[in-house]
């Protein structure tokens, strides 16, 4: 028999809702699957931000400091050779004003201790956070975390696919709930059941509910796909997909990072040592011939 034919009892309608039933059951164990994974590529993405940060991130804002003092050597010098300033204290005014956008950006805020080695490690750090939210949404994000934990909970799984890392399931939403995320909470809430299915509902209003069913898992998937996608554009994660394949061939790519970054800091600190020696030398007669 012709596999599109209606087996012999069922109609055609019976057919649709059997079919939107499996369909459903895939919907949903794709968003789990894309839950998971978000997860894993979130916490590979944070240990992988925290190993370049110890290891290069401080290097670059040193380099940069050092590149910083460098051109406020040079625009002193240019300062004291054109005789615009006659006085130490002078000249250190015009380089602060010259230079306080540039530094304050290099440095950061030192009240809140942010700077460009930390910052990002602390943002990330910071998104996990519980946040305050409205009345309305504390509500439904207790009673979608309750909901979520009578089905996800490891010790109450018996009906859960053996397959599914519930206990890894458990602690995103345990996340999830600690952070105030109601989106999140909400795209695996897709995943429940509605409740007891009632026992004198029609064929139509099945089919209606399961369609309306199956469009939300739609929505959920995708929302979990776009915030994957976002990830996997961030320059971090192409340069941690680098470090991966280097590292497959037996290469270190952040350890050879580091060390361009330290040969190119050497270079700058030699440099700024020999301006800052010229430099002395002449504010020293300069300064000198003015009082004079």
């Amino acid at each position: 028999m012709d596999a599109a034919v209606t087996p012999r009892g069922q109609s055609a309608q019976d057919s649709r809702i059997e079919a939107q039933v499996s369909r459903i059951a895939a919907a949903k164990r794709r968003v789990i699957d894309l839950t998971l994974e978000r997860a894993s590529v979130e916490e590979a993405l944070a240990t992988f931000e925290h190993e370049y940060a110890a290891r290069v991130g401080s290097l670059y804002g040193e380099l940069d400091r050092v590149q910083l003092d460098i051109k406020e050597l040079l625009y002193r010098a240019r300062l004291v050779e054109k005789g615009i300033t006659r006085d130490a204290a002078h000249l250190e005014r015009r380089v602060e004003t010259a230079f306080r956008r540039e530094r304050e950006r290099i440095e950061g805020d030192p009240a809140s201790g942010d700077d460009s080695t930390t910052g990002r490690r602390r943002n990330h750090d910071s998104s996990h956070r519980r946040a305050t939210p409205r009345a309305g949404d504390a509500r439904e994000l207790r009673r979608l975390y309750l909901a979520l934990a009578k089905r996800y909970h490891p010790d109450k799984t018996g009906t859960v696919a053996s397959e599914i890392d519930v206990e890894r399931l458990m602690g995103l939403i345990n996340e999830a709930y600690d952070a105030s995320d109601l989106r999140r909470l909400r795209q695996i809430a897709a995943t429940l059941d509605d409740g007891d299915e009632p026992t004198d509902e029609r064929a139509d209003a099945k089919e209606r509910r399961l369609f309306r069913e199956s469009l939300e898992l739609d929505r959920a998937a995708r929302d979990v796909e776009r915030e994957l996608e976002r990830l996997k554009q961030r320059d971090a994660y192409g340069m941690m997909r680098d470090a991966e394949e280097a590292q497959a061939r037996g290469d270190d790519l952040v350890g050879a990072l580091r060390a361009d970054l330290v040969a190119k800091l050497d270079a700058a600190r030699t440099r700024l040592s020999s301006i800052r020696s010229q430099f002395e030398t002449l504010a020293t007669a300069t300064f000198a011939a003015f009082r004079r």
